[in-house]
């Protein structure tokens, strides 16, 4: 993986860190945390999901869709041990729907396109 995106994800983590350790000095209360959590994650879902499906976006490949989930899933466990990890999997389940699917379509699209070529080859293989 590359060192600048190890970069990135680690910075985004450390920013929820800082951001949750903040509230916790304040001692704001736990439902208002909550609240302001899934507001990020919420934020995340959607300015991800609008850079994926923009219309000259790079990232809608499967190495990218997998590069991802990968960095999801560490916002995924940070907001497990945080006790966050309910508003985490509500707020950023759609984004890594769109990712496993980006995933599986592009792998669906290669799986028919070698089976079509399969069948080119041998006749007799059911269509």
């Amino acid at each position: 993986m590359d060192v600048r995106c190890v970069r990135v994800i680690d910075d985004v983590v450390n920013l929820l860190s800082w951001t949750m350790s903040l509230l916790l000095r304040a001692r704001v209360n736990a439902a208002l945390t909550i609240q302001l959590f899934s507001q990020l994650f919420h934020f995340i879902n959607q300015w991800l999901f609008n850079r994926l499906i923009a219309h000259n976006s790079t990232l809608c490949t499967r190495l990218m869709g997998q590069r991802l989930i990968h960095r999801l899933q560490r916002i995924d466990l940070w907001a497990e041990k945080q006790g966050l990890e309910l508003a985490a999997e509500c707020h950023l389940a759609r984004i890594l729907q769109v990712c496993n699917c980006v995933t599986a379509c592009i792998n669906l699209f290669t799986t028919t396109l070698h089976y079509t070529r399969l069948t080119a080859l041998f006749p007799g293989l059911p269509r």
